[in-house]
């Protein structure tokens, strides 16, 4: 397990990463403020040339029922091979069934991001590598790292449009 994914808890029913770093370790952006060159600047810049995991939302599993989640990742990952992870919902009714899966490519990253950003339906997806962790959703784009200087780079490049409302 990667050093990022030791401070995070991945779970559709608790906080995004975003709220479980404190500030100097994250950044946020509207979807409202980015477009396609600037979110594959920041993909390029956060994943560098390392090993990118995508852990996505598949389904809920209730006794012997299992409930899919159509999340459309087909379409814009190449899947070869995943693992299966197993979250108590709070109530203890079910579980989230939560695929984590390697070797993601970052084109096919920013490609989704893109989608997202024009309304195509979201899943509950992360990327991360080693020290680094990207959270995508319908309103925005969160970055989560280790790498300080790295979010204080961001946050000075992309000054203007950095969303600062839950910033102290």
């Amino acid at each position: 397990m990667s050093a990022i994914m030791n401070e995070i808890i991945i779970n559709p029913e608790g906080m995004t990463p975003f709220f479980q770093v404190y500030s100097e370790k994250r950044v946020r952006f509207s979807w409202d403020k980015l477009d396609k060159n600037v979110v594959t600047d920041l993909v390029h810049t956060i994943f560098r040339d390392t090993q990118i995991t995508m852990t996505v939302l598949i389904g809920c599993s209730y006794e012997l029922s299992f409930v899919k989640e159509k999340t459309g990742i087909g379409k814009f990952f190449t899947i070869t091979n995943w693992k299966e992870k197993f979250i108590d919902s709070e109530d203890r009714e079910f579980q989230f069934v939560m695929a984590q899966i390697e070797r993601i490519k970052m084109d096919e990253i920013i490609n989704y991001c893109v989608k997202i950003k024009n309304g195509h339906p979201q899943a509950y997806i992360t990327f991360n590598d080693e020290t680094s962790l990207l959270y995508v959703s319908t309103d925005v784009m969160d970055i989560v790292s280790q790498d300080k200087s790295l979010i204080t780079d961001l946050k000075k490049k992309y000054h203007g449009i950095v969303d600062v409302y839950w910033e102290a």
